[in-house]
């Protein structure tokens, strides 16, 4: 990830945690139902700004409003965007908040199939084309909860580059 990235995020983001209103599920029949965490007593929100911490600008970014996840697309794709059940192809990079890189490397799953990916994920690449490059930043409810996860810790807020390379979309 590049440099401008880092420094200090602080209150912010972690403020967009603590503030989530949780909302879960859909009345179409394709979209998975994912577990929301309503108890928000994570670490994240209790990181100051003090703290060498990745630096974002939400004001950038777009959030979804339902969950807490920003996103913010730094190469718009030109290509089609994934449907439910399509299977994706992504390369990507994941931070914790103090900069430390996670994991890396790429994958193919099947879209909005609540067990190939971190609901998260998923719901920060709606829309995203073919060829584009996003950021994705999603609060605890929407990644590993209060799991951990090799190096992720319980109630970590997660940042994620993903390029989508291509999409096998479904007959």
């Amino acid at each position: 990830m590049k440099s401008t990235y880092r420094g200090a995020l602080g209150g912010v983001l972690a403020a967009c945690c603590v503030a989530l209103v949780a909302a879960c599920g859909s009345d179409s029949p394709t979209a998975p139902v994912f577990e929301v965490i309503e108890d928000v007593t994570f670490a994240d929100a209790f990181i100051t700004t003090d703290d060498d911490t990745l630096t974002v600008d939400l004001g950038l970014m777009t959030v979804m409003d339902t969950t807490g996840i920003y996103f913010q697309d730094l190469v718009v794709g030109v290509g089609d965007s994934a449907a439910p059940g399509d299977t994706v192809f992504v390369r990507y990079e994941g931070w914790l908040r103090d900069g430390l890189r996670f994991d890396a490397g790429s994958f193919s799953y099947e879209f909005f199939n609540p067990q190939a990916a971190i609901a998260g994920f998923q719901l920060g690449m709606q829309g995203q084309q073919v060829g584009g490059s996003r950021l994705i930043i999603m609060p605890p409810e929407w990644a590993y909860g209060s799991a951990s996860v090799g190096a992720i810790y319980p109630g970590a807020i997660l940042l994620f580059e993903v390029q989508l390379d291509s999409i096998h979309a479904v007959p």
